[in-house]
């Protein structure tokens, strides 16, 4: 019978020829069975390669597979791999001294490493590792073996998004046809003795599958971060839901990056997909992007056309939605004008604005009306400074260079105030004040003026017979006519009082400040003409100014629950202690079948009807220093004489009614441009109360 010969050593390592047989002989034996020639082993060349048991090759691999550092592995392959190529130098069996700092770190800290080197027949001292003779069965065991572990390691980082698919492992600096030559050797020697054959390297086990629950940490855009647990087979769809529950955000006007660098954009490619299917992982961050916004900014930068613009709009919204951007933003061009080729877009309204207030023509004004209401909807989150900013510049107003003085003793701080201001020039309301509090020191460059205006809401509410304090904290006007038990503290008339503090609010306004109180919402509705128009707004409007407190007129069940139960049977008429809401009302007792009426005429009156006198003098102060006109000022009304206060206040009124009234929540109806129309005169039929509503 007779082997194969095969020369793997003494191809390789021609020094070690000499006098020795390059046969392959029995591992025992130390002469050649063919040839008689001697058989020796000097260390100069590797150990033959014994085979070596399947517990060896077990053992290897539990071994293997605790070490997942790249750096240590690839460090033991270079160990391995040197003695394998090179066995007859003796740089490469060591000692390897545990002190080099590759080492160190790859091999002597890594739990594992140390005894991967053992199994190669490595032997460790307090010092170094060295090999003291080779042998090739088991140094080519443990080279595949890290091999192996090597190549699991970076597929499973390339996985996991660490690196690339590709780079599954890097190339090995020894010759590949000289590995294989020594595996084929080491098979045919195990051949020969009847041994099994050398166990497939095993790969290692698969990641573990991903979570269930993604915790996620959403940027929105005006700064901070929201923390969200969704499941991972949450649809994309539902997801953005939710961040439009939470943000506010409609679901075509957002955008969600995310990954490092946030280059990837989260979007529904199917309504099947989910979360993990678009690749995102737990502890991920997500930044929003509202797409209105950012249109809005490029719009306001002025660098880029109207028609550049076109190309930037933001997806038309889904059917059922209410704002749809593209819409707006064309109406709003075609009600101003406004070229494709223009560049300013703010510059074009100011001018068409300016045109139409100086020609005062009621014609023009109208065919604005429309285009007003788009940009309210368009702008609809705009910053307040800067409207307030678009409408004063608007005005046919001359500011004067010259100051006036406002000196006032703060122990009658009101008193002071309304004899100053009723006898106020508009050339003086409209220059810059100067207060100042006698008996104290400073000079006002600004903190006294700031420090007047907000302190004169505080003062209103001292008046208690013209003004009340609802349950949220605003002034409400009452009903001028006397009440037994209330004296009035100021001597002017309720006419001049009114007036002042429409005076006031204007000159708030041209002065940029604020004032320290809101008025109600429903005294800023009446000042615009927009009484309600149904019960449901009534009690709207009025459980809102009550804020904490409790009214039973404001329940939500008070027309479905009978009077008994809600302990008022017989206690109710059709009148309160000023006014009878109809004929004889005081004798008309309020029973389950009348009290829907008798509720619409207690709300109204209360919220509205007995504000209107106050309302009327309160516009005519803002327009005594805004400008513009109003008619039929003077006597108090009786209800349902079908007469209208200030029909023709020009656009200022409104400025002043919208900033120097909701001084807390002015941002609500700052914008509310079109209403200034329904007080230049537009019937109110060309308008609609959906402001509120949208607000």
């Amino acid at each position: 019978m007779f082997y194969p010969l095969v020369l793997p050593y003494s191809h390789r390592f021609p020094s070690f020829q000499g006098d020795r047989c390059t046969l392959i002989n029995d591992f025992a034996t130390t002469t050649c069975s063919a040839c008689g020639g001697p058989r020796g082993y000097d260390g100069g060349t590797a150990v033959p390669a014994v085979p070596v048991s399947d517990s060896f090759a077990a053992e290897c691999q539990e071994v293997m597979e605790q070490i997942w550092n790249l750096a240590s592995l690839k460090a033991l392959l270079s160990l391995v791999g040197n003695v394998l190529e090179h066995p007859g130098e003796a740089k490469y069996l060591g000692p390897i001294k545990k002190s080099n700092a590759r080492i160190h770190s790859s091999v002597v800290q890594v739990a594992g490493a140390a005894r991967v080197l053992r199994l190669a027949g490595f032997t460790e001292d307090a010092e170094s590792f060295f090999l003291v003779e080779p042998h090739a069965a088991r140094l080519l065991q443990v080279h595949l073996a890290l091999q192996g572990q090597l190549t699991a390691v970076t597929a499973s980082a390339a996985a996991n998004g660490y690196g690339e698919a590709s780079t599954v492992a890097s190339k090995s600096k020894f010759d590949q046809n000289l590995l294989r030559e020594i595996q084929a050797e080491a098979h045919h020697q195990a051949a020969l003795r009847g041994a099994p054959a050398a166990p497939a390297v095993t790969a290692a086990p698969a990641p573990a599958s991903a979570s269930a629950v993604l915790r996620l940490r959403l940027r929105i855009p005006l700064g901070g971060s929201l923390e969200m647990k969704v499941p991972s087979v949450t649809r994309v769809t539902a997801f953005q839901a939710e961040v439009r529950q939470l943000t506010g955000v409609p679901c075509h006007h957002q955008r969600l990056r995310f990954g490092f660098p946030a280059s990837r954009v989260l979007r529904p490619n199917d309504a099947t997909d989910t979360l993990q299917d678009a690749g995102l992982q737990d502890g991920e961050l997500l930044i929003l992007e509202d797409l209105h916004d950012l249109f809005l900014g490029n719009l306001e930068s002025g660098q880029f056309t109207m028609e550049e613009m076109l190309d930037k709009l933001p997806p038309e919204a889904p059917e059922g939605e209410e704002f749809n951007t593209m819409t707006l933003f064309l109406n709003v061009l075609s009600a101003f004008e406004i070229e494709t080729y223009e560049m300013d877009f703010w510059q074009g309204v100011r001018c068409r604005l300016r045109k139409a207030l100086k020609e005062d023509s009621t014609g023009e004004l109208e065919s604005l009306s429309s285009g007003l209401q788009k940009i309210q909807l368009l702008f609809r989150q705009h910053d307040t400074r800067q409207r307030m900013h678009l409408l004063l510049t608007s005005l046919p107003l001359r500011r004067k260079s010259h100051t006036t003085k406002m000196t006032i003793l703060r122990a009658r701080f009101l008193q002071d105030v309304m004899d100053l201001v009723l006898d106020m020039e508009r050339r003086h309301m409209l220059s810059r004040l100067q207060v100042i509090y006698t008996g104290e020191k400073g000079v006002d460059a600004g903190g006294l003026t700031r420090d007047f205006f907000a302190s004169f809401a505080r003062h209103m509410a001292e008046e208690q017979s013209l003004w009340r304090t609802t349950g949220r904290g605003s002034l409400h006007p009452l009903d001028p006519r006397p009440v037994d038990g209330v004296p009035r503290k100021l001597r002017q008339t309720p006419n001049d009082f009114f007036r002042a503090c429409g005076r006031v609010h204007a000159m708030a306004i041209l002065h940029g400040c604020k004032l320290g109180r809101p008025l109600s919402r429903p005294f800023v509705r009446l000042l615009l003409n927009l009484k309600p128009k149904s019960l449901s707004e009534l009690q709207a409007e009025f459980k809102h100014e009550a804020g904490d407190a409790t009214d039973y007129r404001c329940r939500e069940d008070f027309l479905q629950m009978p009077l008994e139960d809600l302990g008022l049977k017989g206690m109710l008429t059709f009148s309160n202690e000023k006014k009878e809401f109809l004929p004889g009302g005081a004798q008309i007792e309020v029973t389950d079948e009348n009290k829907e009426e008798w509720l619409w005429h207690s709300l109204n009156y209360d919220l509205f009807e007995s504000a209107e006198y106050a309302a009327s003098w309160f516009r005519q102060g803002l327009i005594d220093v805004l400008g513009g006109q109003s008619k039929q000022l003077g006597s108090w009304k009786k209800p349902g004489d079908g007469k209208k206060l200030g029909t023709q206040p020009l656009l200022s009124v409104t400025i002043g009614i919208i900033y120097g009234i909701y001084i807390y929540i002015y941002w609500l109806v700052v914008w509310n441009m079109a209403f200034i129309f329904h007080l230049l005169g537009i019937s109110s039929s060309q308008l609609t109360n959906s402001y509120f509503s949208a607000a």
